[in-house]
């Protein structure tokens, strides 16, 4: 007995200095051979070791051993905790499918056994669950969400950044839990059509959060703006999107304005965006509503043919990746007597053909200049350009329509004038765009 209580005391030395192998082999004398002596703390100190070197499995089948006989031993219930999500809830998504029960099933067990805290694997639980219905339903889980996000106190959730060292050794850093939550629960308030909600927790937003990540405050006001829409202040909304399209020039801002203007009656400002919309950067199997509004507003204008080719782009890029055509495309489609099985045109056909259209519509619109490249900086991406009453205007090297190989400073140009935005001086400009070399 002298021996085994002299075992435990030394084992906790060991322990306690992080020594933790050495410790390992105290405790599992003391577990096998002599468990007459051992008490909770014992079984703690076991289960701990075993997770510091790496077997959560081991630790987890000690810990409930340990939970069985102190079910009420706080320390215990959070290592148990910890160790079924070693074991359960960082599998990836691909494991986690094979098994989603066990998942679901491990997920609320670690929340019956501990509590929202820093300790305890309770919160990165709930976000590891979200994450994953999020990537593996077929549509936005909003409900399901919004479920599991009530499952956390967001004024208990941490308000500092995690910093990290990225692998070009650069320090970085992520969004607070607290953070995280604002931006999930606005963004499932927003799909669910809750939009009161939505605007009052993205105002909080707003006031408690001092350091924003991802644009995530860009973000905040884009769901204000879309749920004022949706609750019939359009014009209100456009007014502030556009504003956020100054510090954002994101397609789908662009597509949503186009669909607010469109709903407005306002044709050529809706044109105007979603041109802006399918010309800017962006998957363009992931703009197929965009389209579907440009035949929509295209239609309206008389210029059916092309409403049609819009159609048409919309419906093959679904079939390409084999994704059904959904109702409301359908219904176009025939109301449009657009004949898929007559169409010869591929994709890359259509689109190319789409872009000519885009961009001559585009350029319809803006004043025509001419002049010359006055210099192009260091980093080679932009540059500026006087004209003929040597006005500077700003432009981007891929406005240039051509060889870019060609462009240096002297060059002589015709370009267009469009809005844009200075986001160092925070003021409205004009910038050149379709800059090509003068023939």
């Amino acid at each position: 007995m002298k021996d085994a209580l002299e075992t435990k005391k030394a084992a906790l030395e060991l322990r306690k200095k992080g020594q933790y192998s050495e410790a390992l082999n105290l405790y599992r004398e003391l577990w096998s051979n002599h468990r007459e002596v051992c008490n909770e703390w014992d079984g703690w100190g076991f289960a701990s070791c075993l997770r510091k070197l790496g077997d959560s499995y081991k630790a987890l089948e000690i810990c409930r051993n340990v939970y069985q006989t102190h079910p009420d031993f706080d320390n215990c219930k959070n290592l148990y905790a910890w160790c079924i999500y070693d074991t359960e809830i960082k599998k990836n998504d691909d494991q986690i499918k094979k098994e989603a029960q066990i998942f679901f099933k491990a997920a609320n067990a670690i929340l019956d056994l501990t509590v929202q805290n820093q300790y305890s694997p309770y919160t990165k639980t709930v976000f590891r669950v979200i994450d994953y219905i999020s990537k593996t339903s077929p549509s936005y889980p909003a409900n399901n969400i919004i479920k599991w996000l009530d499952k956390l106190d967001p004024k208990s959730l941490s308000k500092e950044p995690f910093p990290f060292i990225d692998k070009d050794k650069k320090h970085r850093e992520i969004q607070s839990d607290q953070e995280k939550w604002f931006a999930t629960k606005t963004k499932a308030l927003e799909k669910n059509e809750a939009y009161e909600e939505c605007i009052d927790l993205c105002k909080e937003a707003l006031l408690n959060i001092s350091k924003f990540h991802y644009s995530n405050d860009i973000w905040f006001k884009r769901r204000i703006a879309l749920s004022k829409a949706h609750l019939g202040d359009k014009r209100k909304a456009a007014d502030e999107l556009e504003v956020l399209l100054q510090n954002k020039k994101e397609w789908f801002i662009q597509h949503e304005l186009a669909r607010i203007h469109y709903d407005l009656g306002n044709i050529e400002k809706a044109l105007k965006f979603a041109i802006e919309a399918a010309l800017n950067f962006g998957k363009n199997e992931y703009k197929w509503e965009l389209f579907v509004l440009m035949a929509q507003i295209l239609n309206k204008q008389g210029q059916v043919d092309y409403a049609k080719k819009h159609l048409l782009f919309a419906a093959k890029l679904r079939m390409e990746h084999e994704w059904e055509i959904t109702d409301s495309l359908s219904n176009m489609i025939h109301e449009f007597n657009v004949d898929l099985s007559e169409s010869t045109d591929s994709r890359q056909e259509l689109l190319k053909d789409l872009k000519i259209f885009w961009e001559t519509e585009k350029c319809s619109v803006l004043p025509s200049m001419q002049g010359f490249v006055k210099a192009i900086l260091k980093d080679g991406k932009a540059g500026f350009i006087s004209d003929d009453d040597r006005r500077d205007y700003y432009f981007r090297i891929n406005a240039f329509k051509g060889n870019r190989n060609i462009i240096r400073e002297g060059l002589k140009v015709t370009f267009n004038i469009e809005d844009s935005f200075d986001k160092k001086k925070k003021v409205k400009t004009k910038a050149a765009t379709n800059v090509r070399e003068m023939i």
